[in-house]
């Protein structure tokens, strides 16, 4: 039975780390620009973003004042640089405790105690339908930092760690992490930020620019760096039986990445998890849950499929999922 992860940045600011838009934010705009077309930018992004992927939104909008591809690298490369040295930062002074190890790989290897009891019961018959025998895990992260490589561990710290081998067993079952994969590089190399296609770009004149397409559109820019992780990110996915998503917004500048879950579920043969931060949910009317899980299943699919699709989804709201003893 093959487990895929989807890892976003919940994961690090469940590590109470800074690594939230917001915090970036803060920081960018007290770095000092020389060149105009970043101070520029700098006067126009939000601060009333609150996610990643808004950022990246809001930089395809913004293209359309953009007038030359000197300005256009000027201003991606400075978001990419300074991010990547604030995020440097940030993981420098992370340091995980000795009881992280144990408790990441117990929440990795069972997804299904964060689960309500009727959800946990029915992912528990769909482990028996696979086989019990052996579950191979893969990470797909979509950050840059490299906390979970800490956590394990991992001295060699690289965009694709695979043939990992990290065992553990539960009863008659044989857990093993294979692969942890970087599908947006790290903050060392191959780092990749921008939107997820050509219609997300509100400059006309790129639509015909190859350089800046390559650059701006992250599944090009996967493609002409030419390592292949993405790629491997992709197999991970058509081939997996169960889908957990933790830590991410399903932004629109990842969409890709959500057409194929959604594709691999309207299959029939795969489960999807999705563990969901959700500052409105109260435990107290928790019979409304419904409505906010029919808010989550429109970011994958059309209205129209939801009542077919719905009994191979579990949400997890607010759960404890990687939540881990402070550092």
């Amino acid at each position: 039975m093959n487990i895929c992860y989807l890892i976003g940045n919940g994961f690090d600011l469940n590590l109470r780390l800074k690594t939230s838009y917001k915090d970036f934010y803060q920081h960018y705009l007290k770095l000092e620009s020389t060149k105009p077309s970043i101070t520029q930018f700098k006067k126009n992004i939000s601060s009333n973003l609150t996610k990643w992927s808004d950022l990246e939104s809001e930089f395809g909008q913004y293209t359309s004042r953009i007038k030359s591809t000197e300005e256009a690298d000027e201003i991606h490369g400075d978001i990419v640089d300074s991010l990547a040295d604030y995020l440097g930062d940030v993981e420098k002074n992370f340091a995980p405790v000795e009881s992280s190890l144990e408790e990441f790989i117990d929440h990795l290897f069972q997804p299904e105690s964060q689960l309500s009891a009727v959800d946990s019961s029915n992912l528990k018959r769909f482990y028996t339908e696979c086989g019990n025998a052996h579950r191979n895990y893969t990470i797909v992260s979509f950050n840059y930092t490299q906390t979970i490589e800490k956590i394990l561990g991992l001295e060699q710290i690289k965009n694709a760690n695979s043939n990992l081998n990290i065992k553990k067993s539960y009863g008659n079952t044989v857990h093993s992490l294979t692969n942890l994969l970087h599908v947006h590089g790290t903050i060392e190399r191959h780092m990749v930020f921008g939107v997820d296609n050509i219609e997300q770009l509100a400059n006309s004149s790129f639509v015909n620019d190859i350089d800046q397409a390559n650059q701006l559109i992250k599944p090009r820019c996967n493609q002409v760096m030419r390592h292949g992780i993405a790629l491997d990110c992709e197999r991970a996915l058509k081939s997996s039986h169960l889908i957990c998503i933790f830590g991410s917004s399903v932004g629109e500048t990842d969409k890709k990445w959500w057409k194929l879950v959604a594709d691999k579920l309207r299959e029939g043969k795969s489960r999807l998890i999705i563990f969901e931060r959700n500052t409105n949910f109260n435990l107290r009317r928790s019979h409304l849950q419904d409505r906010l899980r029919t808010d989550i299943l429109k970011k994958f699919f059309e209205p129209e499929e939801i009542d077919k699709i719905e009994e191979y989804v579990y949400i997890s709201f607010n759960s404890n999922m990687f939540k881990l003893t402070a550092t």
